[in-house]
């Protein structure tokens, strides 16, 4: 384009306000060609802009995309370490929970307080519970003793009782040195669980702690009573060695239930090993029955006893007729009737006459008694006079 040329283009826009390329607004002293380059550079900075702008949104999401797959799998790494962690403590409380269970007719239930205390007492190290029912409110402590009493008195909760029992039967940290650091009410509680007698709990109780150490160590007898250290002879029986905390003296080897009864015929001793044995037991095993008579005429039979501690058979007849012979005159009406019973059946299957006499006459004044048709004192009576009128016509017979 010729100078001339150039010379009426420019004019026509000078003289044309709404062609105004050359306003200094937005661009002073730049060329038409200059704010066209300004204008291709922009729009290349904007594209260059937008360029970076979606290389850097890109770059962005590259890295949040890595930092969640990053988060993510730190976050499986740790839920995958915790529950490798919780999984044996979660076996623990499913294994409890079984537990709880099958006590409870399959259906959980809530463990309450006291139980949570017991359960405690029976496994934790005994320094550190002496030091807990130490600090221990008294009323908490009494409630779990009340606890536990209801635990052994009620036959329906005897698994569970048994489970307590076993857990300190595991233990082998409890010795003689270890439960003299006891709490005292926490001993108490140990030998309670240990012997399933609730009477351990008593405020009454004033037994020393080497006595109830001991208890607790099946090295005495646990019947308050006797409290015989074990064994109580040197006789060589497979009850007493069979059977820890057993007490010749005062417990029967059948039911291995202690016993201090006296003046009665439910509880015989026998002449040879000094055992005891409730009759009612030993009926029950069919230990009491007829045998060949000791002393009597020979082909003929009696009602014995035999012990199976020694083998030892001892006649029975001889034994009641003593116990009513010295202790009839001094029982009420409602011994009577329990004595009478007990004798009626010791010999109802009795083979020889004077046992069959026996059972005959005790059926009757038993009956007469209990139903009022016969004041104490006669039945008291009749029945010695059936034994020394015996007595008269037998020759006396050994037990």
């Amino acid at each position: 384009m010729d100078l001339k040329a150039k010379n009426s283009l420019l004019a026509t826009f000078s003289e044309n306000p709404k062609l105004d390329l050359f306003s200094g607004k937005d661009s002073p002293g730049k060329t038409l060609l200059e704010k066209g380059a300004a204008c291709e550079k922009g729009k290349e900075a904007v594209d260059s802009e937008n360029s970076n702008q979606d290389e850097k949104w890109v770059e962005r999401d590259l890295l949040n995309l890595s930092e969640s797959k990053g988060t993510a799998s730190k976050r499986q790494a740790e839920e995958d370490f915790q529950e490798s962690e919780k999984r044996p403590k979660l076996e623990t409380l499913k294994s409890n929970l079984r537990i709880l269970e099958s006590k409870d007719g399959g259906k959980p239930r809530k463990i309450s307080r006291p139980e949570r205390i017991l359960r405690e007492i029976l496994s934790e190290s005994i320094i550190s519970i002496a030091q807990t029912i130490h600090e221990l409110p008294e009323e908490t402590l009494e409630l779990t003793k009340e606890y536990l009493r209801n635990l052994i008195s009620t036959p329906e909760k005897k698994a569970e009782l048994v489970g307590l029992q076993n857990r300190l039967e595991m233990r082998s940290d409890l010795t003689k040195e270890t439960l003299s650091k006891c709490h005292k009410d926490q001993l108490k509680i140990l030998v309670a669980v240990r012997t399933s007698l609730k009477s351990f709990l008593s405020r009454n109780i004033r037994l020393p702690m080497t006595d109830m150490i001991e208890i607790f160590l099946f090295m005495r007898c646990r019947n308050m009573n006797c409290k015989s250290l074990l064994p109580v002879d040197d006789y060589d029986c497979k009850i007493c060695s069979g059977n820890k905390g057993f007490c010749s003296s005062c417990m029967c080897p059948i039911c291995l239930n202690f016993d201090c009864a006296s003046n009665t015929c439910s509880w015989i001793d026998c002449d040879v090993c000094s055992h005891w044995c409730h009759v009612a037991c030993g009926m029950q095993k069919n230990l009491i029955k007829p045998g060949p008579s000791l002393k009597g005429p020979s082909g003929t039979t009696e009602m014995q006893i035999h012990y199976i501690g020694c083998g030892h058979a001892s006649e029975m007849f001889g034994f009641v007729k003593d116990v009513f012979l010295c202790c009839a005159k001094e029982w009420g009406p409602e011994t009577l009737i329990k004595e009478l019973d007990c004798v009626r059946k010791i010999f109802r299957g009795s083979d020889d006459s004077r046992g069959k006499d026996l059972h005959i006459k005790a059926e009757e004044l038993f009956i007469r008694l209990q139903n009022k048709m016969m004041p104490a004192a006669d039945v008291c009576n009749t029945i010695l006079w059936f034994f020394n009128v015996e007595a008269l016509n037998t020759p006396p017979l050994s037990r």
